[in-house]
């Protein structure tokens, strides 16, 4: 792949996580109540630590997507993410060995979504876009065309995650409704 081509894969990578992410923590933030009762929800931390915790994360999703866009401050934000978003995919991975599948993941978008492993494989494939823009090139050209280019696969990146996060609930629903037939 050329230069130009990684330093364009990468950027887009990096927009489009930053709108997934700046969503998820405008979701936690907007109600941090409802956010501390999803966290509670994980049985992972102990009930001081929830206020914090509750505050703190998606503070650092906040500073992960405002950075992410930019190419000096990208990979030190693709790291945060990918640390940010291995932290959520252990929680989820250790209340689904525990059997808890019906608690909110808490991860923004379709409202009442419970953790699933089909959440783990969206995490793996936000990790990976995070690995990308991890090894692009730092720098490239800034034509316009070059922005158009990155701006529509930030778009995409962005829309097939929002697609995927309603499929995924509506899968849930479907089986609790197929449940209790």
């Amino acid at each position: 792949m050329g230069m130009q081509a990684e330093f364009l894969l990468g950027a887009m990578c990096r927009f489009g996580m930053a709108v997934i992410l700046a969503q998820s923590a405008w979701h936690a933030l907007r109600d941090l109540q409802r956010h501390e009762a999803a966290l509670a929800g994980y049985k992972l931390l102990p009930p001081t630590a929830l206020p914090i915790a509750a505050i703190v994360l998606p503070a650092l999703t906040t500073c992960a997507a405002v950075l992410l866009p930019w190419p000096a401050t990208g990979h030190a934000a693709s790291a945060l993410a990918m640390a940010l978003l291995a932290l959520f995919t252990a929680s989820i991975a250790i209340n689904l060995r525990r059997g808890r599948t019906h608690i909110d993941c808490g991860c923004g978008g379709a409202e009442g979504q419970h953790i699933s492993r089909g959440l783990i494989v969206r995490n793996f494939a936000l990790m990976a876009l995070l690995a990308a823009s991890l090894n692009a090139q730092a720098s490239g050209t800034a034509d316009p065309m070059a922005l158009v280019a990155e701006l529509a696969g930030a778009a995409g990146i962005a829309a097939l995650y929002f697609a995927s996060t309603q499929l995924l609930a509506n899968e849930a629903a479907i089986r609790a409704e197929a449940s209790h037939a």
